[in-house]
């Protein structure tokens, strides 16, 4: 089965990495303290939902077996681990040379990078409620769950057969259920309640693939460019308003429902907004969507170390401490937002030789050494329909 390939949606995964980037830039400016920069953790929200769709989009039908799911889940581990490990590696790097003491930045192996928490990282299970916070590579809390979203996709699928869409929909409510009983930061969490966070936004990506089936065929009889035009218009603002609006309170449970509506409609690719999305400048940012965001915290956290001991030595005035006492960057809010347009430009740039160096190859070696599925015998089935035939 061919791989359906849905390129505005690629744009749009490029963007809200990029925004998660800034969300995650420690800054003090206008630009950090306007709402929808202050809540675009939500777009996390948004890669969950998207995975589900795509990944139904793709294997939907694939897993028939024990053997499809170990190599489902081979080639799953092959996209997203090879970066991960590389990231980890350079921050214990980091904690090495603090611990040498060739870098200054406090006690080495201490708080969110201690080392406890080391082979759980290294083994993606570290966001799994064995951890009360993301540590180390703080954004890979999420990579970590939508591991195991990867496998109850699967296991459901196998397993549910004809009634996996029930298997499906009593996940999503597990989840919900979960969350509202138990996190304190609603839909937010990440380390604690993160895999049920990462189920509950997968789930409504595979019954927004469904959705998209049923609708893909009739998408023009519902009206021509300019209608689907104005409903992207109407969903883009929506999004903005729904997330410069919803923080850290019951309203972001509706962060699923929001982006399901998203990734329906730009999926379609019936409006304007859609063919913007398919501009090359923004299929490249959706290209490198997974290194913008697992390398952009390691970008920030070294710039700002970097930032700190240019300033012990040179006597500037290069960053500032916020009334939580976090160092932030410049040394006033303005300069804070104009270091934010560096700030993304370095971390692009990084991203585009972290996935043409790490994660393309890394997905092209565990992709030639997956286990391929094993070819009908054709003599046999041709052997089994004239025996059925005479039969």
């Amino acid at each position: 089965m061919p791989t359906k390939h849905f390129v505005a949606l690629d744009s749009w995964r490029g963007v809200c990495a990029l925004l998660v980037a800034v969300f995650h830039f420690p800054a003090s400016g206008i630009l950090a303290s306007t709402p929808f920069i202050k809540h675009s953790n939500l777009f996390v929200d948004f890669f969950f939902v998207l995975s589900g769709f795509v990944i139904a989009a793709n294997y939907f039908d694939r897993i028939k077996d024990v053997g499809a799911i170990g190599r489902f889940m081979w080639l799953r581990i092959g996209r997203l681990y090879p970066l991960h490990i590389a990231i980890l590696a350079a921050f214990l790097l980091i904690e090495l040379a603090k611990l040498a003491g060739v870098i200054p930045g406090g006690e080495a192996f201490a708080g969110d990078r201690s080392t406890d928490t080391i082979l759980t990282n290294a083994f993606l299970v570290h966001s799994l409620g064995m951890h009360a916070d993301a540590s180390w590579n703080r954004p890979s809390w999420s990579i970590s769950c939508e591991m195991f979203a990867y496998l109850a996709f699967a296991m459901a699928t196998l397993l549910g057969g004809r009634k996996r869409w029930i298997a499906y929909g009593a996940l999503m409510l597990l989840s919900l259920g979960m969350l509202i009983s138990f996190s304190e930061v609603y839909l937010v969490s990440t380390a604690k309640f993160g895999a049920f966070r990462a189920l509950l936004g997968f789930f409504a990506g595979v019954f927004c693939w469904r959705a998209w089936a049923s609708l893909e065929d009739r998408a023009d009889s519902l009206g021509g460019s300019r209608f689907w035009t104005c409903v992207e218009a109407a969903m883009l603002v929506a999004v903005v308003t729904f997330v410069s609006m919803t923080g850290v309170s019951p309203a972001n449970f509706a962060a699923p429902v929001i982006f399901f509506a998203t990734v329906l409609v730009f999926s379609l690719e019936r409006g304007a907004l859609s063919r913007f999305a398919m501009r090359p400048s923004l299929t490249y940012l959706g290209r490198l969507s997974y290194s913008l965001y697992m390398i952009h915290f390691l970008i920030m956290t070294v710039g700002l170390k970097m930032f700190r001991v240019l300033e012990s030595k040179m006597g500037w005035d290069l960053t500032h401490v916020s009334s939580k006492g976090l160092y932030l960057f410049g040394a006033d809010g303005l300069t804070s937002d104009l270091l934010t347009l560096p700030y993304v430009a370095l971390v692009i740039i990084a991203s585009h030789f972290t996935y043409e160096y790490i994660e393309k190859p890394g997905r092209d070696f565990f992709r030639s050494l997956s286990p391929k599925p094993k070819k009908p015998d054709t003599v046999a089935l041709k052997k089994a329909r004239l025996t059925s035939a005479s039969s």
